[in-house]
């Protein structure tokens, strides 16, 4: 008789239902250096596979469109490996800002306040708008 180990309870991961977000999550799996489809693959995973659901049969169809949108180009010795244009770069910088910017204004919503936390929130009564009685 085997007896196999308790299933450890995973956490729960977001899904990935925005293409804009695939392309991102790629374009910075490459930007340290390029890579080949399955390293993307893994590049992805390793960094934010308890996090997030990314499978990898999202990641050819992604190269490829990234490719078309002239983002990334293949290797000429090694067409399955793929590195950023310049134009790639630029834009995941302009993603990165963008993701910034949405994630701080979310923790300012979030919060009732300022990001950094500098500003108390103000208590739920005072921020509602007066009501027309």
């Amino acid at each position: 008789m085997t007896t196999t180990a308790p299933r450890r309870p995973s956490a729960p991961r977001a899904r990935i239902r925005d293409r804009g977000q695939v392309d991102a999550l790629v374009l910075a799996a490459l930007a340290e250096r390029p890579l080949r489809q399955e390293e993307v693959s893994d590049v992805v995973r390793r960094q934010v596979g308890d996090v997030l659901d990314f499978p990898y049969s999202r990641v050819v169809p992604t190269l490829h469109r990234l490719a078309r949108n002239r983002l990334v180009v293949r290797s000429s010795r090694d067409p399955r490996r793929y590195r950023l244009t310049e134009v790639g770069t630029r834009s995941l910088t302009a993603r990165r800002r963008a993701a910034d910017a949405f994630a701080t204004s979310l923790h300012r919503l979030a919060d009732g306040g300022e990001a950094d936390g500098s500003q108390e929130a103000a208590p739920r009564a005072e921020r509602r708008a007066p009501s027309r009685g």
